[in-house]
């Protein structure tokens, strides 16, 4: 007959301590209330649309220098960014750059090459987003 060692007792992995944690949330919902958000509203506004502006004029800047390190003619684009800041105004960061994408995927031909992306796809797509966004009520 032969006899197996025993199995070592298993240790908590980070699924049980990710379970613990989420518990513990759930426990302090509980007792204290629900939490309050630290999170800063939608949108870059802030009060100072200039300086709204100039910050959208940043996200654009760097997330056209980032396609234009693969597609070099999108470089092209980066001096209209004042324009394009002012076509975003009142979406947030992500959203600045997730419409960048959204303008390159609007038409096939610009999907395949970057390199013939225009302003005027890139504003077209901030307009819908704006306009989606105040029709949502955000």
């Amino acid at each position: 007959m032969c006899i197996a060692p025993p199995l070592p007792r298993c240790r908590p992995g980070p699924a049980d301590a990710w379970a613990q944690e989420r518990a513990a949330d759930r426990d302090h919902e509980f007792s204290e209330g629900p939490r309050q958000s630290s999170a800063l509203p939608r949108g870059l506004y802030r009060g100072d649309r200039s300086a709204d502006r100039a910050r959208a004029g940043e996200i654009i800047l760097d997330t056209l220098r980032s396609i234009a390190g693969v597609w070099k003619d999108v470089r092209d684009l980066e001096t209209e960014a004042d324009r394009l800041a002012m076509a975003a105004d009142g979406l947030d960061g992500r959203r600045i750059r997730k419409e960048i994408f959204a303008a390159a995927a609007s038409d096939i031909e610009t999907a395949k090459n970057l390199n013939k992306l225009a302003v005027a796809q890139i504003e077209a797509a901030y307009r819908h987003a704006v306009k989606t966004q105040k029709e949502m009520g955000r």
